[in-house]
């Protein structure tokens, strides 16, 4: 009796992890572009615009127009799927990118290469992501000389077309 109630479990097992996997089987359609805007340090806010490239890959635009401080970035990300669901998906990101910095208060520019990883929730038509990183900025000023380290940290919401 007792082999048939380990039978009837493995077997309620077997087929909740199918119905699961033919769920999973049914996603969205891979995004073609998102237009958003978020809050972050030291985009404090920005505005931006991804164009995916692959169902894995986009390219993306970046912008935070501040009276104090004037901020354009340039990326390429890979979106490596965590978990997808019938109308949602989960996402670790990471960003390569340049980043180009002008003071209004001094005046002098800044730019250099930068790095961002993250996390990325999407619906068919919402995006929201949150990433964390740093960028080199050569040529801005402050104390220390020429060559700074400075984060770079976002939060942003997304519309997603499809």
């Amino acid at each position: 009796m007792r082999s048939v109630w380990w039978g009837g479990l493995v077997w309620l097992g077997l087929a909740g992890a199918d119905a699961h996997a033919e769920r999973s089987a049914q996603t969205l359609d891979p995004p073609r572009h998102a237009i958003g805007g978020g809050i972050g340090f030291i985009g404090f806010l920005h505005l931006d615009y991804s164009a995916w490239l692959s169902d894995k890959m986009s390219i993306d635009i970046g912008v935070t127009p501040l009276f104090y401080l004037n901020l354009a970035a340039i990326g390429l990300t890979g979106h490596q799927p965590l978990w997808t669901g019938p109308d949602i998906e989960h996402n670790a990101v990471f960003s390569a990118t340049v980043v180009g910095l002008h003071g209004i208060m001094d005046g002098l520019p800044g730019a250099g290469p930068g790095a961002r990883v993250g996390y990325e929730l999407m619906t068919e038509h919402l995006g929201i992501s949150a990433t964390a990183g740093a960028f080199l900025a050569l040529g801005a000023p402050g104390p220390g000389g020429d060559l700074h380290v400075l984060p770079d940290v976002r939060l942003t919401i997304s519309d997603v077309f499809r």
